[in-house]
């Protein structure tokens, strides 16, 4: 298992991700993320989060809703605020280790929203009535960092619009009628994983994220509906 520090794309994926880039449009958004999936709620999160003035309190409420997909478990597509957001995964996971007590998988996704989701795509969502519709009630605490030379960072945020950097976020989950709680690392814009490994490290000091419970949002709604 590589770790977060070591870990690096291999040259023919890269390439592959380059010529994605140039031959779709430049507002596509994309992004490499971990994330875990968990039911009570964790105090080493809270108190980091708690460190930087953001408080579970403080956390905005909004609503989306996703399309169950049950034979999609590399894409997803949601409603969030009457906007239709299609996000896909294009790159394999694969597992990294943060800490002795932190692994998850890590990913590469793409997001289209508005004109840039395929039609054939919003043909058959409008189409087919066998997609179930999971309303996932959400109250969001984050931050975005950008790494300011070698060892300096700055944290924002994260509502704030940057072109690159590391956004982490911690997020309850009401579905229904049932709590979850999602923790979330995601690098965008040229930010490189890697770079930010040891800022991480100290974000996850206090935690116990086992690799069992890290999970995209496609298959953490596909594991939801399985077990209703």
């Amino acid at each position: 298992m590589q770790t977060l520090d070591t870990y690096r794309i291999p040259w023919w994926r890269k390439t592959l991700l380059f010529l994605r880039r140039f031959f779709q449009p430049k507002s596509i958004y994309r992004s490499q993320e971990i994330r875990w999936f968990f039911t009570k709620d964790d105090p080493g999160i809270n108190a980091w989060f708690a460190q930087q003035g953001k408080l579970p309190s403080d956390a905005v409420p909004r609503t989306d809703t996703y399309f169950y997909l049950p034979n999609m478990d590399h894409s997803s597509i949601k409603l969030r605020e009457g906007n239709m957001e299609l996000k896909r995964r294009v790159t394999p996971a694969e597992m990294v280790r943060l800490s002795a007590t932190v692994q998850g998988i890590i990913e590469s996704w793409e997001k289209l929203t508005g004109k840039e989701i395929p039609n054939r795509v919003l043909d058959d969502v409008n189409t087919n009535n066998n997609y179930l519709r999971v309303r996932v009630h959400k109250r969001r605490t984050g931050v975005k960092v950008t790494r300011n030379g070698t060892a300096d960072f700055n944290v924002f945020d994260i509502s704030q619009k940057l072109e690159s950097g590391c956004q982490i976020e911690y997020t309850a989950l009401e579905i229904q009628d049932k709590q979850f709680f999602t923790f979330g690392i995601e690098w965008f814009g040229e930010a490189a994983p890697q770079e930010y490994a040891e800022y991480l490290t100290g974000v996850v000091a206090e935690c116990n994220l086992p690799a069992t419970n890290s999970l995209s949002y496609p298959m953490f709604i596909k594991q939801i509906m399985m077990d209703v």
